[in-house]
Parts: C-alpha cells; sequence; structure tokens
C-alpha cells in the first residue's frame, strides 16, 4: 500500500560509476588532512583492540567461564552503551563546540594511554573495565562525532572514494596487527605471571 502511495522516484541522468583507485589519491592530494586522519583511526582502532584483548583476558581469569562471565559482559555491554546515549545527548555537542575539532578528535586516544598507563598502577579487573568503558562510551560520542565532521571539508565525490577506505580498509589492517600482537604477546610473557 506505501508502494502506491510513494512510489520510487527514478534519477534524472546516468548513475554515477563507483569511485576508482585514482579518485582515492586524488581526495589524499587535495585534502592532505586525510593522511593523519587515516593515521589517527589506526592508533586508535589498534589501541582500542589491544585494550579488548587485555580486558577480556583479565575477565576470564578472573570470572572463569560460564554465567558470571556472560551476566559480566551483559551488565558491562548494557552499562556502556547506556552511557554512550547520555554523552552523545548531552555532552558531545557542547564538548564540540567548545573544545573544538581536533580536540574533541584526541580525547579517545589521550584518553586510553592516560586510562593504560592507570591501569598498571590499579591492577585487575575493575581497573580494566573503568578504562575500557571510558574507550568504549568515548568512542561512541565525542570521537566518532568529530570523527565523521572532518568529512564535512572533503566534496562528496571523494568523501565516497576516501572515506570507505580509511573506515573499513584501515579497520581490517589494525585487526590484523593487534592480533598478531596480541599472538607475540604470550610468547613473550613469562608463565609465571600468568594472564595480565
Amino acid at each position: 500500500m506505501l508502494w502506491r502511495a510513494f512510489p520510487p522516484v527514478k534519477p534524472a541522468g546516468r548513475i554515477a560509476a563507483p569511485p576508482s583507485e585514482s579518485s582515492v589519491w586524488e581526495a589524499v592530494h587535495h585534502y592532505p588532512f586525510l593522511v593523519k586522519l587515516a593515521g589517527l583511526v589506526l592508533a586508535a582502532s589498534a589501541g582500542a583492540s589491544l585494550l579488548d584483548f587485555v580486558f577480556k583476558a583479565q575477565a576470564a581469569h578472573v570470572l572463569g567461564g560460564g554465567a558470571p562471565l556472560v551476566r559480566f559482559f551483559g551488565l558491562y555491554y548494557t552499562a556502556t552503551s547506556l552511557f554512550v546515549f547520555l554523552v552523545q545527548t548531552l555532552v558531545t555537542r557542547v564538548f564540540l563546540q567548545h573544545a573544538g575539532l581536533p580536540a574533541s578528535a584526541s580525547v579517545l586516544p589521550a584518553m586510553a594511554a592516560a586510562g593504560s598507563l592507570a591501569a598498571l598502577f590499579v591492577p585487575g579487573l575493575k581497573g580494566l573495565s573503568a578504562v575500557r568503558g571510558t574507550e568504549a562510551v568515548l568512542r561512541g560520542s565525542i570521537y566518532r562525532s568529530a570523527y565523521e565532521l572532518f568529512y564535512t571539508a572533503v566534496a562528496p565525490v571523494e568523501k565516497r572514494a576516501v572515506k570507505p577506505v580509511i573506515m573499513w580498509g584501515w579497520n581490517a589492517w589494525e585487526t590484523r596487527l593487534a592480533r598478531a600482537w596480541s599472538v607475540c604477546s604470550w610468547w613473550w610473557l613469562p608463565a609465571a605471571m600468568g594472564p595480565f
């Protein structure tokens, strides 16, 4: 019934061809800040993957398996999702207006570095939960909004070409790097230390 009420509108003219590899290089040439943005995304994502690995390993070590672990992660992800919503709704706009775009984008890597350093002095699941939760909240609110706003300066055609490369291309590489680091770290850690 809705299909009849709102028939699809056919686009006027030709449909644009998918962006080529050369348009990605053209976008990087026209907007050099995209290289720094890609580096920021790679560093933030790799740090988040490593932090997530350590957090989950510590949770499995402390809580064991089964129902307690499932209950813990259920509560953890529910709480972080609620905090992401609250920070996105109440804080992000004000933070972006007062701190600016570069500071808003750099809040995630700065917090991850400071939180990881603090976790050295406050070991255990509580400290890692706080660091990982704060990272997840900032990633889903302030960092994500600032990251998306960087693309407003890029022309739409070039944005369609370069944004997937940065978002998914770098994300795939950071996942591989973080997994390789995680596997290698098990070899480097002495057996006496146990998991984190």
